[in-house]
């Protein structure tokens, strides 16, 4: 009991030592998951590029101008099917996709066609949100994994450590390069999405509009 009273004694005296200790036990925490990071970018840059050919060969085929005119005039002719055809042009991608298929099992009633473009619009923010937040994760993570081994690095030189110091300097300049790897790949993944899922969703309420749908 005495040793314990003694330590937490000597902890309240000298709140500096808290402070080292509890950054001391993150090095290892944060290092593992600045690699869950990295590979769960990784992984999703495998995913967009998959996604990106499967959307450029389903776009050859889509002509958006003859979309739209096929759904005027099922929207005249008050044809189901023909509408059903028309929208089938944009059955592709996890965004536009499945508000397409929606549109044609639902119909385009004014009240059904609003919910299911602001669904949509929902699944692209959260299929954005998957890797946007890496763009400040990942920096975060990689100045954590900076400024801990910093301060072990800094007794070392006073020391005259060099081992020590130069192992500490390797960790520290290390996760540096990755958080920054990690951010500018959460960037361009999430940036290439915006665009990808924007002109989609675009293409299709143009489309719509024809119809009024959307009056």
């Amino acid at each position: 009991m005495g040793d314990m009273f003694g330590r937490v004694g000597h902890y309240l005296a000298q709140p500096q030592d808290i402070i080292y200790s509890v950054a001391s036990a993150l090095l290892y925490p944060v290092l593992f998951f600045e690699v869950l990071a990295l590979l769960y970018v990784a992984f999703h840059t495998g995913v967009l590029t998959v996604e990106a050919i499967s959307r450029r060969r389903a776009r050859r085929l889509l002509d958006v101008e003859g979309a739209a005119g096929e759904l005027a005039e099922a929207g005249a002719t008050s044809d189901p099917k023909k509408a059903a055809d028309a929208l089938r042009h944009f059955d592709y991608g996890p965004v536009v996709g499945p508000a397409a298929r929606s549109l044609i099992a639902q119909g385009l009633s004014r009240i059904r066609t609003l919910k299911i473009l602001g669904d949509a619009e929902r699944t692209a923010i959260r299929r954005l949100d998957k890797t946007r937040i890496f763009i400040r994760l990942g920096p975060i993570l990689g100045l954590m994994g900076t400024l801990i081994p910093i301060s072990p690095a800094l007794v070392a030189l006073a020391k005259g450590d060099t081992e020590t110091l130069s192992a500490n300097l390797v960790v520290a300049f290390s996760t540096t390069v990755v958080g920054l790897l990690i951010g500018a790949i959460g960037y361009l993944t999430a940036l290439a999405r915006e665009r990808m899922y924007a002109q989609d969703l675009a293409d299709l309420e143009y489309v719509l509009e024809h119809v009024g749908a959307r009056r």
